[in-house]
């Protein structure tokens, strides 16, 4: 804790220090950022998936760091999504209630995102390992979009990465010429 305020101080920070400049320091995303990145997944918009998942990157987080940090985030919408109590779900997360409450605002059902969060576990698998991690980001986020399309699922559970390209989904509508 000291050294993050030592760090903090170093930077010459002059404003209020706050919980999203420590989690910026900590190298963790912030909630509203996974939560409308989610929100573009459950909506199925695999451009805007895309470009919140460009975004993220452009602000210097690594493909590996924002699967980690979504993977997180969608273990703790998953609880918040099984339990009513919002006592529990704080002791069981880093949420606040404000949090908890937007994610209940959310259309999302709780088999949808174990879904989701079954795809980025499949997926960071490769992220891990890549020489183009990004590349893979990208796959996991057009994955997810399409969660409740039958082509990712084989008798209950998640195709493999290489599985979902090897089928060459069609991921944009066709113009016609």
């Amino acid at each position: 804790s000291l050294a993050l305020l030592d760090q903090v101080s170093i930077l010459g920070v002059k404003d209020e220090i706050d919980k999203e400049l420590i989690e910026e320091l900590l190298g963790k995303i912030n909630f509203d950022t996974l939560l409308e990145l989610l929100e573009k997944i459950n909506s199925s918009d695999i451009e805007g998936t895309i470009q919140k998942i460009n975004e993220i990157y452009a602000k210097g987080n690594e493909p590996r760091n924002l699967s980690e940090n979504f993977i997180e985030f969608l273990r703790n919408v998953v609880l918040v999504l099984s339990s009513n109590n919002s006592e529990e779900i704080i002791g069981f997360t880093n949420l606040i209630q404000t949090d908890i409450e937007k994610i209940k605002t959310i259309n999302l059902s709780k088999d949808k995102t174990l879904k989701i969060l079954n795809i980025l576990i499949e997926y960071y698998k490769e992220i891990k390992v890549s020489t183009n991690p990004y590349l893979w980001m990208e796959l996991a986020g057009i994955a997810a979009c399409r969660t409740d399309l039958s082509s990712i699922q084989t008798n209950g559970s998640i195709q493999t990465p290489q599985a979902i390209i090897q089928a060459k989904p069609q991921i944009l509508p066709q113009t016609a010429s």
